[in-house]
């Protein structure tokens, strides 16, 4: 009986001390620390566009800054970020991210995938016409996955047939795990609670 209720208070220890943040710059105002990359996407703010497409970067709707990843860079298609994220086996986690697409009005798209270097435990596939309107370069997305290890690989990786004068963006990334709610853990307690009393009475 007490190894039940001890496996049942760590397992909500577990989550709860999994409930930070697991992205490391998931905004890219560091640029591509804490990210692996190929060749063809870049980090920049927003305003690196001004020279090309007259895109200041002042009306962009960053949620931690004017920075984010640029896929096409170069006018090149199939670029991937990735980072490994420390998990717990067994917990569900939360993709979040913005994505969208800038300058020209080419059709965009993506492969957002977490998997433990061999299988597949989530993915979601998106797209996006490019736009000039700052205000609406991106819009969120998410999807869950339950981790089967100690480390969770994420990759973005752009799918895009045509990137002349158009580049894909992704900013805002956050993976967390899905916390009970405090209704949850007082469900918890008061069943462990009844556990115990019914233990005692068997025992006197």
């Amino acid at each position: 009986m007490k190894k039940v209720i001890a496996a049942s208070l760590l397992a909500f220890a577990a989550a709860g001390a999994s409930a930070a943040e697991l992205v490391s710059n998931g905004g890219f105002e560091d640029g591509s620390a804490g990210w692996g990359s190929t060749q063809t996407v870049g980090f920049a703010p927003i305003s690196a566009y001004i020279n090309c497409c007259g895109i200041d970067g002042s009306g962009y709707p960053a949620a931690n800054g004017v920075a984010a990843a640029f896929f096409g860079w170069g006018q090149q298609a199939g670029g991937t970020i990735f980072q490994d994220l420390a998990t717990v086996a067994g917990l569900t986690y939360t993709v979040n991210f913005s994505y969208g697409a800038i300058s020209g009005n080419a059709l965009q798209t993506m492969t957002v995938e977490a998997s433990d270097g061999q299988s597949l435990l989530g993915s979601l596939d998106v797209s996006a016409y490019g736009t000039t309107n700052q205000a609406a370069l991106v819009s969120p997305y998410s999807f869950t996955f339950i981790a089967n290890s100690s480390s969770t690989h994420l990759l973005f990786r752009d799918t895009s047939l045509n990137t002349n004068n158009t580049d894909a963006l992704v900013d805002n990334v956050s993976v967390m795990a899905a916390v009970p709610e405090p209704e949850t853990y007082a469900m918890l307690m008061a069943g462990l609670g009844l556990i115990g009393f019914a233990a005692r009475r068997r025992k006197a």
